[in-house]
């Protein structure tokens, strides 16, 4: 099981958009990527406690999620933290 952290915050800066998702800029790349919504919640929540496993993650979230399946919450957090993967704002390591 992967448990996942932030990586670095630090090196980037956050411009939260709500409902709208933010914009990440990577100080150490000089790049800017824009974050959905839910990513942005997944970002916050590793930042609040880390690490943590998606099955973790995705309880939680179903939570705030009333009415979704908990197939659907759990390929929401897969998707999320594939993308925050991606740009390198988390990391994962084998648990």
């Amino acid at each position: 099981m992967i448990a996942w952290s932030p990586n670095e915050i630090s090196r980037f800066r956050i411009k939260d958009f709500g409902d709208d998702g933010a914009v990440v800029y990577d100080i150490a790349s000089g790049d800017t990527h824009a974050v959905d919504a839910l990513a942005m919640e997944l970002l916050q929540m590793l930042m609040e406690r880390a690490p943590r496993t998606a099955d973790s993650i995705s309880a939680d979230l179903a939570r705030l999620l009333e009415g979704e399946t908990e197939a659907d919450v759990v390929d929401a957090v897969d998707r999320g933290l594939a993308q925050l993967q991606r740009l390198g704002l988390v990391l994962g390591s084998a648990h």
